[in-house]
């Protein structure tokens, strides 16, 4: 019988990934908290995540993960590839327990504006009493295809928004795309909502999907709007202006 040449395992590499893992906890945590990070998900990954993912970027889902111990319900974070061109984003989604049934989370991103091309679930096991974590990496283009802004304010508006809509603060329809086109709050979104509202009940001739299509398309427009009436309204802002106008 011939001598079989043993299968490399693959554990060094596990090894040198996990050390790694431990520095950059360190250095998004600092010692105390990213040894004990180290500690909690040092075998939480799956190999398909090791794979496909550097220690680095699991730091950063560690951060989002915690969240979680503080806030319940969902956690994401949007974020634009650069491998991927300037038309598709990223969207990382954690959720403690059961994964995310698609049929669920699919119409409120398709609400938001965007149209899923891919999805990955991962689920994350640390050795802790939260219950397991699950990952849908998603990747997205906006509806139209076309390049959308990912600044820092757009980011936020649409993390907001969309933890807002998957807790049920605030209702899951088109408008919502408005946290990302125009970068408006989920509050001041809520705010037109309420007027489209008002106006289907007078009788406007008009859908409230049609109205959704009509500021969605015109965002640089819709938020104008916003902040007139802010500044109409809103006493702090209109505080702010008039001691502008006593000034000069």
């Amino acid at each position: 019988m011939m001598n079989e040449k043993p299968i490399p395992s693959g554990s060094t590499v596990l090894e040198h990934w996990r050390e790694e893992l431990s520095v950059s906890l360190i250095k998004v945590f600092g010692k105390k908290k990213g040894s004990k990070y180290s500690d909690l998900y040092n075998e939480a990954f799956p190999p398909g995540f090791e794979r496909n993912f550097s220690p680095s970027k699991a730091a950063e889902d560690i951060r989002n993960i915690e969240k979680l111990r503080e806030v319940p319900g969902i956690a994401v974070n949007l974020y634009r590839d650069s491998s991927k061109g300037i038309t598709e984003f990223r969207l990382r989604l954690y959720h403690v327990g059961a994964p995310v049934a698609l049929s669920d989370i699919l119409p409120v991103l398709e609400n938001m504006g965007l149209r899923v091309i891919e999805e990955v679930p991962y689920n994350i096991r640390a050795q802790d009493p939260l219950d397991p974590v699950w990952l849908h990496d998603f990747g997205l283009t906006s509806k139209t295809g076309s390049s959308v802004s990912l600044d820092a304010k757009a980011k936020e508006c649409f993390e907001e928004a969309l933890q807002h809509v998957w807790c049920g603060d605030t209702e899951d329809d088109g408008l919502n795309a408005l946290s990302l086109e125009g970068k408006l709050t989920w509050r001041q979104i809520f705010l037109l909502r309420a007027y489209c509202k008002y106006l289907m009940q007078i009788g406007i001739p008009f859908s409230q999907s049609y109205i959704e299509e009509a500021l969605v398309r015109n965002s640089p427009i819709t938020r104008d709007l916003i902040f007139l009436f802010e500044s109409l309204f809103d006493p702090n802002k209109a505080r702010r202006k008039s001691d502008i106008d006593s000034k000069n």
